[in-house]
């Protein structure tokens, strides 16, 4: 066992052989005597004589330094110090010629160790102990001896001295491992928080009956409700939308079960400075109850609350959807191209030879004609009564049409030219161009009447991509916005009304990002859905084939590794967005 240490600074030499005796006593030798008095002790009775045996060995001892200098004991104490060796009293004498006094002593060792005991002892009584209180302070651990002193009062100040020391010394290392053990809860609190608020979902603590207890920084930016305002506050009032939740949150911390309502259309009035204003999300309600065993802890029968925006997720899982139908339609439009275009071929080759067959102008057909007994110009013109060049002409007619929705289809499965580097501002120029000068725009639409309004982002780099595949795309969006906004219910609508388009070009992240939106009468939430399925169209049969906005599709997703949406609200018009990597292997943009 560690001795406590004791430091004696006197000048008296021979009082240090005095100090010695008293506190480092020499062991009582062990005498068969002793011996037997120890094996009866405790069958001794208090008062008999037997028992008042030396207890000198039950002393401490103490290890002991001795100085006749008050600088050298300074100067020592400075050096244990530095190796953490700490005395606990210092016994020093008030007069030490011809250095430092006892008092200039006791000072300077005070400010190297303020735990230390001090002792002044002198044989002196012209220094008054107020006067050497106030000189050396600290007067709870500062004590005055007169010399010559008891051998047992220096025994028990010595014991007693230690002994406040250690005790201290014990104390002030608890308060320390407390100070620590509080830190590092701090730092275990601030970590838990920082992971808690760094979370993308929003995390509600609750106790069972529904009354909030935590807030995370996810739940403040969406609702606009601060920590402070919700916390305390029942759930179903901070948040009316998760009406009839408080069900679910007490089987979940009953029963210790996760409860879960997934795609749930979450409303909430969004709150900040200047106003409130409603929002909605799709979102997935998951709540997990918090296991507790101790009976009277306050966690006890809570739970979380996480709630997950999904709208984006729905949005790409529609289209992941969407594009494997795409996959599965491209290859089934490629196989029914392939089976009619033999036939078409046959039907539009016999209807051009029938047409042949018939002109009057024709030398061969007049002499087969006078062959007959009749001419050209009677078989013509009982044809062209009958009606059938006109029937001839509807063959070819139908033919044509039918032979570029075969071209339209085949598109699905064919790749095309290379992929080389185009500036999107001049593309999306030589569209518009193209479309102001498409004679079915100029005539069925007004297509030039339209206001166009462009806002390009003159910084935008090249994008690597197959041109007249972009201005396919560019094209077919440009005569879907021109349809929509000649539709009857836009003519209803009041003089001041302008068909406008306004095209965006923009930079987001890796991606080109063109959007095209037009004030027509906008799409319904169950046509959205279908947009981009070949064959889907609301237009009146013989208008449209069904299959600009699926070959659209096809050729930004796929040709191009891409992404294209639809946004509308109907009545007020339609947006979609065309999203381009710049690079020729880009990462899965987002919705």
């Amino acid at each position: 066992m560690d001795r406590e240490k004791i430091l004696i600074v006197d000048d008296d030499q021979e009082l240090w052989a005095a100090y010695q005796t008293v506190l480092t006593p020499k062991p009582t030798p062990k005498t068969d005597f002793n011996q037997l008095l120890e094996m009866f002790a405790d069958d001794l009775d208090d008062n008999d004589d037997l028992n008042k045996v030396d207890h000198s060995t039950q002393i401490p001892g103490y290890d002991l330094t001795f100085f006749s200098q008050g600088e050298e004991a300074y100067e020592h104490v400075l050096q244990e110090k530095s190796l953490c060796n700490m005395y606990a009293v210092a016994f020093i004498d008030i007069r030490m010629p011809p250095g430092w006094d006892g008092i200039k002593t006791a000072q300077e060792i005070r400010k190297v160790d303020p735990d230390i005991e001090i002792v002044i002892v002198t044989a002196y009584t012209d220094v008054s102990r107020s006067q050497i209180v106030n000189d050396i302070g600290y007067p709870a651990k500062l004590l005055y001896l007169r010399k010559p002193f008891d051998n047992e009062e220096l025994t028990q100040i010595a014991l007693q001295l230690t002994t406040k020391w250690k005790l201290y010394q014990q104390e002030r290392q608890q308060r320390q491992n407390v100070e620590v053990l509080l830190h590092e809860n701090q730092q275990v609190k601030k970590y838990l928080s920082g992971m808690i608020n760094s979370m993308p979902s929003m995390l509600i603590g609750v106790t069972g009956e529904g009354w909030i207890t935590h807030w995370n920084t996810e739940a403040e930016k969406l609702t606009g409700i601060s920590y402070e305002t919700a916390l305390n506050q029942p759930i179903e009032i901070v948040l009316p939308a998760l009406k009839g939740i408080n069900d679910l949150i007490y089987r979940s911390a009953i029963r210790s079960t996760i409860e879960k309502k997934e795609k749930f259309l979450f409303t909430y009035n969004y709150i900040n400075k200047k106003s409130s204003k409603s929002k909605s999300i799709l979102c997935d309600v998951i709540i997990y109850p918090i296991s507790v065993t101790e009976e009277n802890s306050t966690l006890k029968n809570s739970a979380v609350i996480r709630i997950d925006d999904i709208s984006e997720k729905v949005k790409l899982e529609e289209a992941l959807l969407q594009s494997d139908k795409m996959l599965m339609v491209g290859g089934l439009a490629a196989g029914m191209a392939h089976e009619i275009n033999t036939p078409l071929g046959s039907i539009i080759q016999n209807a051009q030879v029938i047409n042949n067959r018939i002109a009057p102008e024709n030398e061969k057909n007049q002499r087969q004609a006078e062959a007959s007994d009749t001419s050209m110009e009677k078989v013509h013109d009982y044809l062209q009564q009958r009606g059938v060049i006109q029937l001839l002409d509807g063959i070819r007619e139908c033919g044509s049409r039918t032979s570029k929705l075969v071209k339209s289809m085949l598109s699905f499965s064919h790749q095309g030219s290379s992929m080389v580097q185009e500036n999107l501002s001049l593309l999306i120029d030589e569209a518009i161009h193209l479309s102001m000068n498409d004679y079915d725009m100029k005539k069925n639409y007004r297509f030039r009447d339209f206001e166009i309004i462009k806002d390009f982002d003159s910084t935008m780099p090249l994008v690597t991509c197959k041109r007249t595949k972009i201005e396919q795309v560019i094209m077919n969006l440009l005569r879907n916005a021109a349809q929509s906004m000649q539709e009857p219910s836009m003519k209803k609508q009041s003089d001041g009304y302008k068909p406008t388009i306004k095209i965006k070009l923009s930079q987001q992240d890796e991606y080109a990002c063109i959007e095209i939106q037009d004030n027509g009468p906008g799409i319904s939430e169950k046509n959205q859905k279908r947009i981009f399925e070949p064959f889907f169209t609301t237009k009146e049969v013989g208008v449209g084939t069904g299959l600009g906005l699926s070959l659209s599709y096809f050729i930004v997703t796929k040709n191009h590794n891409g992404l294209i949406n639809v946004e509308s609200e109907l009545g007020k018009g339609t947006c979609f967005t065309i999203k381009l990597p710049f690079n020729s292997q880009p990462k899965s943009p987002s919705v």
